[in-house]
């Protein structure tokens, strides 16, 4: 943990899928959007569910204004849709694989030739 930021050292009484909620929640509020997008796929990765990282995105209207709402919203769905793609993906190519030796190579392959973002 010594590689951690300081504010992530000094307690252990937060456990890691709150520390992102509120983490998350100051982001979306400070209008940090690459940021807040960092930390949405942390949330989500600890346990984090879609309909409450919105319920957050909502809250942030209250207190920091529509503008700064909107572009969490954007940011925190963009990266909801590909965290559930992905999701999906991974699924997909699990049952497509199943018993299949040269399955890791053909992803790797795919993942290759594909342009990023694609």
């Amino acid at each position: 943990m010594s590689g951690d930021p300081p504010a992530y050292r000094r307690s252990q009484c937060l456990d890691d899928r709150t520390r992102q909620i509120a983490t998350v929640a100051a982001f979306a509020a400070l209008g940090e959007s690459d940021t807040l997008a960092i930390h949405t796929r942390y949330a989500l990765n600890v346990g984090v569910s879609a309909d409450e990282l919105s319920e957050l995105v909502a809250l942030t209207i209250v207190h920091a204004g529509f503008p700064k709402a909107i572009r969490a919203a954007q940011t925190t769905g963009a990266v909801i849709d590909e965290h559930t793609s992905a999701a999906s993906s991974a699924e997909s190519n699990d049952d497509e694989d199943a018993g299949d030796v040269g399955a890791s190579h053909r992803r790797l392959s795919r993942s290759k030739s594909s342009p990023p973002g694609a």
